[in-house]
C-alpha cells in the first residue's frame, strides 16, 4: 500500500469532518466521497449541499500551468496545505522544486520521501532523482556556480538576470556604478571560466584582474576595464568599495564560500527540470541570516533561465516542472514578472505562498492576481480581506439576508462585501477560499490532515532522526566540505601564482592604450576570439570570417544595449534571413552586411527586408564608399516611404547608433528573450565620444585585415 493510499485512509476514515462553512461542527460522520480522477490534482474537502456530503475538490493538471497563488498569515495551514499538493507530485512522478527559507518544509519533505521509497533498492533512486542544496549541512555540500553558462543565454544575459538578482537583495545600497561594474565583472568571470568567489579579488588585484581579461572577449566588458584600469587604484577604490562590502559579507560564511568555490555546479537545473528530478533548496535563515535571501535569489535567477533555455524544445515536449516558493517575495526580482507572465510556455510553473500583500510592490500585486490561476486565500488582515474579497467575490444581488412577512430581504452590495471581507477575516486554521480564475468560481475548502511521516513509518521520534541521516537524498550530487576546502585552497594558491607570474614578466608596467583592445579582436584562422558557447553561432553565418566576424561583433554589442539579437534570423514572411535581426520594445531592425556584394546585390537584400516589413533596415559596411553608392542607387530605385526605414552605417557608427538609441530610454525596462532587462547608460562627452569612436573604428579595420589575411 502507497504512502499516498495510507495517509488517504486515514483522512477519509476520520468520525468528524471540519469545513468552513457548512457543514457546522456538530455534524458527525458525514457522507464522504472520494473519486480518483486521473490528470487532476486534489485540494482539499467540499462540503457539497445538494448531496450532502464531503466531496474532495480537484483541478486539472493542466491548470497548474497558469501558476497557483497561496496567502495567509502564519499558522494558517499554509505549509500544510503545499505538503499535500507536493505529496501527490511525488506519488505520480512529477518533476518539483522548493525553495524553503526556514527548513521544516525540506525536512517534512525529506520524511514523505523516505516513506515513498522505502524499499532498499531505492537508495539509488533516492540519491540520483533528488537535489539537496543544503548550504547549513556540517558535513557535505552542493556547488554552484551562477556563472555556469547555459544553452540558448549569452554571457550577457545572464549577466544581466544576475545583476537583478543582486540588485534585488542589496537595493539600499544600490547605483548605476555599482550596477555597471557588477553586470561587466560577472561577463568577464564568465567568460573565463571562474566564480562569484573570485570577484574581490578579480576587483582589487589588477594582476589578475590582467591575466583575467586575457581569456574575455566581450567587447563592452572589455572596453569597460580598459577605462576602469586606467583609473588610479585610489579611484579603482571608491568604484570597488560598495561591492567589496556586500560581496565580503557574503563569502565571510565559510559554508557559503564553499559552496561558491567550485568551477563547475554539481547540478544541472535544465537537467533537473527535463528528467522530472527533485529540487529541494534549504535555505534556513535562522542559521544563514541575510546570505539565505541572496542565495535564494541566484537560484531562483538560475532557475528562471534555465527554464527559459529551453526554446529550443518544441513547447508541447516542455516536461512540466512546478517550482514551490515559501515566503516568495525574499526572491522576487525584478524579473519576477517575467516568469509570471511568460513562464507557462518553457513548461514551468510557480506555486507561490506569503502572509500579507504588503510584502510585495504594486507592480507584482497586479501581475500576480492578473497571471495566477489559481488563487488560494487563508485568513487575511483586513486591508489584504478588503482587495481579495473583490478580486475574489462577486456580488449576485439575490442572496437573501431575511424572509419577511411578503417577500424577501436582500443584502444590500455594501453589506455583502462588508460580509466577505468578514469571512476571509474570520477563516479558521486549515480553512480557504480557493479561486479557480480559468474555470469560474469560488468555494470554501477544508484542508486535508497529513498524519507524520514518522507515525506513518511505525517509529518514535528519535527512531525516525536517526532513520532520516541515513538515508542517501541526493548523494549523487554532494561533495565532503574537507574536499571542498581543499579545492578553495587549491584554487587561491593558483590565484596567487598566476599573479606572482605575472608581475615576474611585466617587470614595467605597460600603460593603458589602444592595444588593450587591439589584442581582444585579434584573430586567427585555426583560433577564433569569440567564446566557445558562440562558436556554433558563429557558424551559422554565411559569407567568409569577416563576414561573421561582424555579424558576431554586432550581435554581442546590440545584446548589451538590451536588444534581442539573431544572426541569420529568418524574416516574418518566410522568404529570406537577415544578417543579423534585432529587436526591442517591439521595434525590429534588420541588420544587413556588405563586404563582397555588389550593388545590386544589396539593393535586392534591402528589398528584402523591406517587404518583410521591418521598421527600420541598416546596411553596414567598412567601406564608406559601398555605402554611398548604395544609397544612390536605393534613391533611384526605391520610393520615399521605404527610404525614410533605411540607414548607412559603418561598424562604428552603427555601434553607438545603438548605444544613442538605447540612452533615450535609460531607465525603462526591456524584455529580452524572455527577461527583463534594464539598461542605464552615462552620457559620455563629445571629445571622449570621438576618441572612443576612432580606438573601435581600428580595431575592427585591423581585425577585418588579418581575417581577409588569413593569419
Amino acid at each position: 500500500m502507497s504512502f499516498w493510499t495510507r495517509l488517504l485512509k486515514r483522512e477519509k476514515t476520520k468520525t468528524k469532518a471540519e469545513s468552513e462553512g457548512p457543514p457546522q461542527e456538530d455534524l458527525s460522520e458525514p457522507k464522504v466521497r472520494y473519486e480518483k480522477i486521473p490528470s487532476a490534482l486534489d485540494f482539499g474537502w467540499y462540503w457539497s449541499e445538494n448531496k450532502e456530503e464531503l466531496q474532495m475538490a480537484k483541478i486539472a493538471e493542466k491548470d497548474r500551468a497558469t501558476h497557483l497563488y497561496v496567502i495567509g498569515a502564519t499558522g494558517t495551514g499554509k505549509t500544510k496545505f503545499l505538503e499535500f499538493l507536493i505529496q501527490q507530485d511525488i506519488e505520480k512522478g512529477n518533476g518539483f522544486g522548493v525553495i524553503d527559507p526556514h527548513g521544516d518544509l525540506i525536512e517534512d519533505i525529506k520524511g514523505f520521501l523516505a516513506c515513498y521509497y522505502d524499499d532498499p533498492r531505492d537508495e539509488k533512486k533516492i540519491s540520483e532523482r533528488v537535489v539537496l542544496i543544503e548550504p547549513t549541512d556540517p558535513d557535505f555540500s552542493a556547488t554552484f556556480n551562477p556563472l555556469d553558462k547555459l544553452s540558448n543565454v549569452s554571457a550577457a544575459e545572464q549577466a544581466n538576470e544576475l545583476v537583478s538578482a543582486f540588485k534585488k537583495i542589496w537595493a539600499d545600497s544600490w547605483g548605476v556604478r555599482m550596477e555597471d561594474l557588477m553586470r561587466n565583472s560577472l561577463i568577464a568571470l564568465g567568460e573565463a571560466g571562474l566564480t562569484l568567489a573570485e570577484l574581490a579579488q578579480f576587483l582589487t588585484r589588477r594582476a589578475f584582474r590582467e591575466t583575467v581579461l586575457e581569456k574575455v572577449n566581450h567587447p563592452i566588458a572589455t572596453e569597460y576595464f580598459q577605462r576602469f584600469n586606467a583609473l588610479t587604484d585610489r579611484g579603482q577604490v571608491t568604484w570597488i568599495e560598495p561591492v567589496m562590502n556586500k560581496i565580503n559579507a557574503f563569502f565571510s560564511d565559510e559554508r557559503i564560500r564553499q559552496m561558491f568555490s567550485h568551477p563547475k555546479s554539481s547540478f544541472n537545473l535544465r537537467e533537473i527540470m527535463d528528467h522530472r528530478k527533485i529540487l529541494l533548496i534549504k535555505l534556513d535563515k535562522g542559521k544563514l541570516k541575510g546570505s539565505a535571501d541572496l542565495l535564494g535569489s541566484l537560484l531562483m535567477a538560475k532557475v528562471q533561465m534555465a527554464a527559459f533555455s529551453r526554446s529550443d524544445v518544441f513547447q508541447n515536449k516542455r516536461t512540466p516542472f512546478y517550482l514551490y516558493i515559501d515566503e516568495f517575495q525574499n526572491f522576487a526580482s525584478e524579473s519576477f514578472s517575467v516568469i509570471l507572465s511568460e513562464a507557462r510556455k518553457y513548461g514551468l510553473s510557480l506555486i507561490m505562498a506569503h502572509q500579507t500583500l504588503a510584502q510585495i510592490s504594486t507592480e507584482l500585486k497586479s501581475l500576480i492576481l492578473g497571471n495566477a490561476g489559481i488563487q488560494v486565500y487563508f485568513r487575511l488582515n483586513r486591508q489584504d480581506a478588503q482587495l481579495l474579497a473583490k478580486e475574489g467575490f462577486g456580488y449576485s444581488g439575490f442572496e437573501v439576508k431575511r424572509m419577511s412577512s411578503l417577500r424577501p430581504i436582500f443584502w444590500s452590495l455594501a453589506e455583502e462585501w462588508e460580509r466577505r471581507i468578514e469571512d476571509l477575516q474570520n477563516l479558521s486554521p486549515r480553512h480557504c477560499y480557493v479561486k479557480h480564475k480559468i474555470e469560474g468560481g469560488i468555494i470554501p475548502l477544508r484542508t486535508v490532515d497529513i498524519e507524520p511521516a514518522w507515525k506513518v513509518l511505525g517509529m518514535s521520534e528519535e527512531k525516525y532522526s536517526e532513520f532520516l541521516r541515513d538515508v542517501p537524498f541526493g548523494m549523487k550530487y554532494l561533495l565532503p566540505r574537507r574536499k571542498l576546502d581543499a579545492l578553495s585552497k587549491e584554487r587561491q594558491r593558483l590565484v596567487t601564482e598566476k599573479v606572482e607570474a605575472r608581475r615576474e614578466k611585466e617587470k614595467k608596467p605597460t600603460p593603458v592604450s589602444s592595444k588593450i583592445l587591439l589584442d581582444e579582436v585579434k584573430v586567427k584562422r585555426k583560433e577564433t576570439v569569440f567564446p566557445k558557447e558562440e562558436k556554433a553561432q558563429i557558424l551559422e553565418g554565411v559569407g567568409g570570417q569577416q563576414h561573421r566576424y561582424l555579424q558576431t561583433l554586432i550581435k554581442k554589442t546590440a545584446e548589451e544595449k538590451g536588444y534581442r539579437a539573431i544572426i541569420e534570423k529568418p524574416t516574418p514572411d518566410g522568404l529570406g534571413k537577415v544578417d543579423v535581426g534585432l529587436e526591442r520594445n517591439g521595434k525590429r531592425i534588420a541588420c544587413e552586411i556588405s563586404l563582397t556584394s555588389t550593388n545590386e546585390q544589396e539593393l535586392s537584400n534591402i528589398e528584402k527586408c523591406l517587404k518583410a516589413d521591418y521598421d527600420e533596415v541598416i546596411l553596414c559596411s567598412p567601406e564608406k564608399k559601398t555605402l554611398k553608392k548604395v544609397k544612390k542607387l536605393t534613391t533611384q530605385k526605391l520610393k520615399e516611404s521605404d527610404l525614410k526605414k533605411l540607414l548607412f552605417f559603418q561598424p562604428e557608427e552603427l555601434f553607438f547608433y545603438l548605444e544613442k538609441e538605447a540612452a533615450g530610454e535609460a531607465s525603462k525596462e526591456e524584455r529580452v528573450k524572455g527577461y527583463k532587462v534594464k539598461v542605464q547608460f552615462q552620457p559620455v562627452a563629445e571629445a571622449e565620444k570621438k576618441t572612443k569612436r576612432e580606438a573601435v573604428a581600428q580595431v575592427i579595420v585591423q581585425a577585418l585585415r588579418r581575417l581577409k589575411k588569413g593569419k
